[in-house]
């Protein structure tokens, strides 16, 4: 694998998507070279085997607010338990089927969630005596503790924000997405990641097609 692609602009700046008109077929090749790499070559290429000075740690939270008191999340994407163990993320997460973005297998503790959502939880067989299993991406943990939607709104929703119903508010939060401005989906920096709509990532969605 040619690591000098995959460090060179097409996958690692951080600027807006608009780097990629005229250059498609330099996005698609770095797409390709990506799709080839292993898990372990990525986690390496992208900095989770890494130790950062800067690095600093946020309990992991839930869209909807809840917090996973088991588990910190870096600025960085990297996740640990509260014994320090740094978890691997794995591939495939994001869309059906598709090796896609790094993310994590976490547990929540079942009691903790029904009192929070005041719901009861129906028990799957995936499910343990005190804890239930949550899979989430590593670009989501980050914006959930270091970017949470309610304090970084789209500009169109901050007026009208407030006068939402929570109903609404969660529709509307389901409904964002979160984009990776350099297009790399391995790279989860709290900096590299920013909130947006579909219409505000189609052109992106347009080149993903086009490499399938």
């Amino acid at each position: 694998m040619d690591k000098r692609i995959l460090n060179s602009s097409a996958i690692t700046n951080h600027q807006s998507m608009n780097k990629w008109e005229g250059h498609v077929e330099e996005y698609l090749l770095s797409r390709q070279k990506l799709n080839q790499m292993s898990v372990e070559e990525k986690r390496e290429t992208f900095g989770f085997n890494k130790v950062y000075e800067d690095e600093k740690w946020k309990p992991v939270v839930h869209k909807n607010g809840f917090i996973i008191k088991t588990y910190e999340v870096s600025q960085y994407g990297k996740v640990r338990n509260l014994k320090g163990k740094i978890l691997l993320p794995t591939d495939g997460y994001g869309i059906k089927g598709k090796k896609t973005y790094p993310g994590y297998s976490l547990r929540i503790v079942t009691k903790e969630w029904e009192e929070y959502t005041k719901t009861k939880r129906v028990v799957r067989k995936s499910d343990g005596k005190v804890s239930f299993p949550f899979s989430v991406t590593a670009h989501q943990c980050v914006m959930n503790s270091w970017k949470p939607f309610h304090e970084n709104l789209l500009p169109e929703l901050e007026e009208y924000w407030e006068k939402f119903s929570k109903e609404l508010k969660t529709l509307i939060r389901d409904a964002i997405l979160i984009d990776h401005i350099d297009d790399n989906p391995w790279n989860a920096h709290v900096d590299n990641l920013r909130y947006t709509t579909w219409s505000g990532n189609e052109w992106q969605n347009k080149l993903t097609k086009n490499n399938t």
